[in-house]
């Protein structure tokens, strides 16, 4: 194959159940250039490997294999697999996602090279709970003027729809630098963030991807704590962001979402002295959420009346 238009980013650690799956929707696509398969196997301990390795040699012109003798860790393989993609554009797809429309890099590079500007394209996706089997649709949103006002509200982009210019994935590393921030809790949020700052971001309104939400992955916890330590390292993000690439004006937006989600998951599932403690560090920080009566709602119902407990 020669130098492919598009690389698919594929990332799995002990995804045996998924992986063929997800290498059979990419093998699927239905486009008029070349595309390649790089996945990053980080030395999974089930059958993950074996599986690569056996699609790998079946399709050694489309897919190309990364491995190692230890595992290294998502950042260090996310890593590793960029760098060795090399199309103008980039596509992400973990093991355990998969695309289940055939015509979906074809109709995003169409939509990408008629607009120089787009850095980022993306699209709807369903969700599928592989615990409970239901599949619907993950989010459906109208466009807005800007996405990198949007982001520092809430994240629209799910990764496995995105179709992104490798310049920007490059000039994102060199920029940011995130391995300056180990405390950061997501690798897609701030990349998103970066891309958005730099150029526009596009949504197609069609379903092209299936997400598959595990009992406890990097955004999908089985502990309230984990929870609540990730999305506090996605609002930190997101203040890292509107303080260097924006004009600040989302500030005080953030930090008052910030403690609102906090206590949210607090008043839910911790104990009225975690959520007193939170409250108090919050107001602290903040004191202007004291203008807001609904801080004292919360306050009352779980730390005078301990509701939840």
């Amino acid at each position: 194959m020669e130098t492919p238009l598009v690389s698919v980013n594929m990332l799995t650690y002990n995804h045996e159940p998924y992986i063929a799956q997800a290498i059979e929707g990419v093998l699927a696509q239905q486009t008029a250039f070349d595309v390649e398969l790089v996945i990053g196997e980080d030395y999974s301990t089930d059958r993950t490997g074996e599986i690569c390795r056996a699609y790998a040699a079946k399709h050694p012109g489309r897919i190309r294999l990364l491995t190692s003798q230890r595992n290294i860790g998502m950042r260090a393989n996310n890593r590793r697999t960029l760098d060795a993609c090399r199309g103008r554009y980039i596509a992400i797809c973990d093991g355990d996602d998969w695309w289940c429309d055939p015509h979906k890099l074809q109709m995003q590079v169409e939509a990408m090279e008629a607009d120089p500007q787009c850095g980022l394209c993306h699209t709807c996706a369903d969700v599928f709970d592989q615990q409970s089997g239901t599949r619907e649709l993950y989010m459906k949103f109208n466009p807005c003027p800007s996405e990198f006002d949007r982001m520092m509200s809430y994240n629209p982009v799910c990764a496995p729809t995105v179709l992104v210019r490798r310049e920007l994935i490059e000039r994102y590393f060199r920029e940011v630098a995130p391995e300056r921030f180990p405390e950061w809790k997501a690798d897609d949020a701030p990349m998103w963030l970066f891309i958005a700052s730099q150029s526009r971001v596009l949504w197609l309104d069609a379903t092209t991807t299936v997400y598959r939400i595990l009992s406890d992955s990097a955004s999908h916890f089985t502990t309230y704590r984990k929870h609540l330590a990730f999305e506090d390292s996605i609002w930190d993000i997101r203040l890292w962001f509107d303080k260097h690439y924006g004009t600040g004006a989302h500030r005080w937006k953030i930090k008052r979402k910030r403690a609102f989600t906090a206590w949210k998951i607090l008043s839910r599932s911790g104990t009225a002295g975690e959520f007193a403690r939170r409250w108090c560090s919050d107001l602290c920080r903040s004191p202007k959420l004291l203008c807001y009566g609904k801080s004292y709602r919360q306050f009352f119902n779980k730390a005078i009346l301990r509701q939840n407990e």
